[in-house]
């Protein structure tokens, strides 16, 4: 496990790590697998100084701006009442 991480990180760590020593499946590579783990999921919540690709995608400009138009509220609202759900709304509202 690395130097930094939270007590909940560390104990994610050793219940992975057990659990893969227990199970036999990645051989000798108990500890790596599971300090991997952890780090990947630290980066994909954005807690890693390192910045991959294997995280969470990156928000446009237009979502990380928090504005919805008209249009993109409607097409959410529409996709509940409707078969084909939230893409098909949008392409309706897109239409209109």
């Amino acid at each position: 496990m690395p130097i930094k991480g939270t007590k909940k990180e560390k104990r994610q760590y050793q219940k992975i790590k057990k659990s893969a020593q227990k199970s036999g499946r990645y051989g000798g590579r108990a500890e790596e697998v599971a300090a991997r783990t952890v780090m990947k999921k630290r980066r994909q919540k954005g807690k890693a100084k390192s910045k991959t690709s294997s995280g969470r995608p990156r928000k446009s400009a237009k979502r990380s701006a928090g504005k919805t138009t008209r249009k993109t509220t409607r097409a959410k609202k529409a996709a509940a009442g409707r078969k084909g759900g939230r893409k098909t709304a949008r392409r309706r509202a897109k239409k209109s």
